[in-house]
């Protein structure tokens, strides 16, 4: 950091995420750093994933005025968050580095662009890359050539894990100026939580029927990208094992009511739609003996792994490859293949032993690489990594 001096730090975002907030306020009570959160306003988005926060402070931010639209193409959705007044607030905050959404942001990027361009401001690109289990979609192929512009003109880029650092290199980006930063749950707010609610475990267990029941677990957003019906589907063979089980299911979304008839045409017995939780989740992670993730995601698995769980899920968005370690801490299983997603559940399920040895090893790799401290401190060191850069 450039000393006596408070670096102006903007980062643009489509939504100020609840999960965000606690990364938010750490990085605002770092002395140098005079943060400024810009995000879009939410209230038109019908994606229940692309909802603001409603606990929005600790740090200074500003609501965007927006413009929200959808299309479909090929079966795939696209959301877009516009905010024409972007290049008015940079050009009346002046900051001195710019943190912008990667490529799910790309409309609000060109004025970014435009305005570090102008001004010679340092601009960083924070992004996933690519669902590595996804092929690229007809507007990614159109609009890769001016990715990779932007990529290599970025002073820096932050990546969530280190299959993005692998794919924005191949933009022919320098790894030098690539920084992995794992994206994190707030791990101290977590372990608090865990304290909190580990003596409701048993009376919860004991008022939905679970007293003597395995439990395995998913949270997360209903949506299709999850693929939550494959872990229905392989809860039914897990059943048919004759092992004494029951599936959670925590969250909400688009597709719960086709998920609740699926559960309902299977008939099957101790399945729990328990709603979306936020504040008390953690109730539901230690009530849990694994826990599962069919589809994307990426942020559930860190929060899984602080509580303490085996992690079983398939190629996602790459960041399942950094913190799930095959016969460590969990399992990593071929999308789609309901057998090979039993099959692991039966494992871990079945073997006391292993899954302790899982759980603990998931707590080790947390409190050794996987938490929102660390993930600080390299948002940090890539700030810094931009302000050398200017002044020189």
């Amino acid at each position: 950091m450039i000393k006596n001096k408070k670096n102006k730090i903007v980062i643009i975002q489509r939504i100020c995420a609840h999960y965000n907030v606690p990364l938010f306020e750490r990085l605002a009570n770092i002395d140098d750093i005079d943060l400024t959160v810009y995000y879009g306003d939410s209230q038109y988005a019908k994606n229940q994933r692309l909802q603001n926060a409603t606990n929005i402070n600790g740090f200074k931010n500003k609501k965007l005025f927006t413009l929200y639209f959808q299309f479909k193409l090929r079966n795939q959705l696209f959301p877009i968050f516009l905010n024409p007044t972007i290049l008015f607030h940079l050009l009346k905050d002046k900051p001195d580095v710019i943190i912008c959404e990667g490529e799910s942001n790309l409309p609000n990027n060109l004025a970014v662009v435009l305005y570090a361009k102008l001004t010679n401001t340092p601009y960083v690109w924070w992004g996933l890359g690519r669902v590595r289990s996804n092929k690229p979609s007809v507007l990614r192929r159109i609009f890769n050539p001016l990715i990779g512009y932007m990529l290599r003109n970025a002073t820096a880029i932050l990546a969530y894990s280190t299959f993005a650092k692998e794919f924005y290199s191949s933009y022919g980006v320098s790894k030098d100026k690539i920084f992995v930063a794992y994206n994190c749950v707030d791990t101290e707010k977590v372990k608090a939580d865990i304290a909190e609610y580990k003596n409701l475990v048993d009376t919860t267990k004991k008022a939905l029927g679970l007293e003597l029941k395995k439990i395995i677990l998913f949270v997360g957003s209903f949506t299709e990208e999850k693929k939550i019906e494959n872990l229905i589907e392989a809860y039914d063979l897990v059943r048919q094992q004759e092992i004494n089980v029951s599936l959670l299911l925590v969250g909400d979304g688009e597709i719960r009511n086709e998920l609740e008839q699926l559960v309902k045409e299977k008939k099957l017995e101790d399945v729990i739609f328990v709603g979306k939780k936020i504040e008390d989740v953690s109730l539901y992670f230690l009530m849990a003996d694994v826990f599962v993730l069919p589809g994307e995601g990426g942020l559930a698995i860190n929060q899984a792994m602080i509580h303490g769980l085996p992690i079983i899920t398939v190629p996602a968005d790459g960041t399942e490859l950094d913190m799930v370690i095959n016969d460590k801490n969990g399992y990593i299983v071929e999308s789609d293949n309901i057998k090979a997603l039993a099959e692991a559940i039966i494992k871990v399920i079945k073997d006391d032993n292993l899954r302790n040895k899982m759980g603990q090893e998931s707590k080790v790799l947390t409190e050794e690489k996987f938490n929102i401290e660390t993930m600080v401190n390299v948002i940090i060191s890539c700030i810094n990594f931009c302000l050398n850069k200017k002044i020189k």
